[in-house]
């Protein structure tokens, strides 16, 4: 997350979740080092954003005086279900060289990446 040019070291951040903390609170005390870089990372817990859905995540930044202030909310949906893929192909002879395989993945998934396994081991991507 970039930081205002007014965060000063020993200022605190802390992400909010619907403007609520997260259930595993996400703070951060700035260093000189971030201060420095003009941006720090957060992480969030496993777990922490809920269901599938509509998120908006803000972060609050709070001085040694007591004052804050929010950022402007970052929306995304978040998407935890793997893309359904349909494997089109007929079966064949799988002692040869090279197979064909050839299917669809639903339009709401597009820019999926699909990985071919034999067993546990990939093969190939598309």
């Amino acid at each position: 997350m970039a930081l205002n040019p007014a965060a000063a070291i020993g200022d605190t951040v802390q992400l909010l979740l619907g403007g609520s903390p997260l259930a595993h609170p996400v703070t951060h005390v700035i260093t000189a080092v971030d201060v420095t870089a003009g941006s720090i990372s957060l992480t969030v817990t496993a777990g922490d954003l809920g269901a599938d859905g509509a998120k908006q995540v803000t972060a609050q930044f709070s001085d040694a005086a007591g004052n804050s202030s929010m950022t402007e909310a970052l929306s995304f949906t978040l998407d935890t279900t793997a893309p359904a893929v349909t494997i089109t192909s007929a079966g064949g002879p799988v002692n040869q060289a090279s197979q064909t395989i050839t299917g669809t993945v639903d339009v709401a998934d597009a820019g999926a990446t699909v990985t071919i396994l034999d067993g546990t081991t990939a093969i190939g991507t598309a």
